[in-house]
């Protein structure tokens, strides 16, 4: 009996290791993510990913580094319209970041603080991204059902939000932000000394903060709405 547990237990641990991978990357400072990955951000010294793979073959999840960009998707399947259903959650280490991209379903978060003299974000397709940011200035682009939320300091924010998409923008200081936001999509933003904000087509904003200058345009025909967050 003790010789059988012993074999299980070392077949586990062999199980374990082989669906365990750790990757060494050349430096970079832009992510792109795509497809069904599970990204979590890691300050480091190195640029590393450490991958869980939860479905799928490790030879067909793609981190290449070109220039100065990381590339993080699944090899497309020409049998599956071109589609591929691998999962992975893969611990990544950088030195510096200033731009993410994730798209078609990706989630990223940060473990840690980005800091950064530029940062820009695009979240599409139903993807997700939270991390905090402290930067002098930020775009922020998310549609088509993803959502975003951001934590820390900026100066200058720029925020297009549209088809349903989510920005949540609460923690996030900034002294001047403009935002635009369509087609159902909802965004709350903070900010201390200007704010430009559009909304339209059943759109909401919601801002926090005592704005010196406000321009406020909520679409009067098409059902946009900006208001003051409450108990602010």
């Amino acid at each position: 009996m003790r010789l059988l547990l012993m074999g299980l237990m070392v077949c586990f641990m062999a199980s374990t290791s082989a669906y365990s991978q750790t990757r060494d990357l050349d430096s970079f400072n832009k992510l792109r993510v795509s497809g069904g990955i599970k990204v979590t951000l890691i300050k480091s010294s190195d640029s590393k990913a450490d991958i869980d793979m939860e479905r799928g073959d490790y030879d067909d999840l793609i981190t290449e580094v070109k220039g100065d960009v990381l590339t993080i998707k699944f090899k497309s399947k020409m049998l599956n319209w071109g589609n591929n259903n691998g999962k992975a959650d893969i611990d990544l280490y950088f030195s510096t970041l200033e731009s993410i991209d994730a798209s078609a379903g990706c989630t990223i978060r940060g473990e840690d603080r980005i800091v950064t003299d530029e940062m820009d974000i695009d979240v599409s397709s139903g993807s997700t991204v939270s991390v905090e940011v402290e930067t002098n200035d930020l775009t922020v682009d998310i549609s088509s059902g993803a959502s975003c939320t951001l934590s820390g300091s900026t100066d200058d924010q720029e925020v297009d939000v549209s088809s349903g998409a989510t920005y949540r923008g609460r923690e996030m200081a900034s002294k001047y932000t403009n935002v635009d936001v369509s087609s159902g999509a909802t965004a709350t933003v903070w900010a201390t000394e200007r704010l430009v904000a559009d909304a339209s087509s059943g759109a909401t904003v919601r801002y926090k903060g005592n704005p010196k200058k406000k321009e406020l345009d909520s679409g009067k025909w098409s059902g946009g709405s900006i208001k003051k967050l409450g108990g602010e």
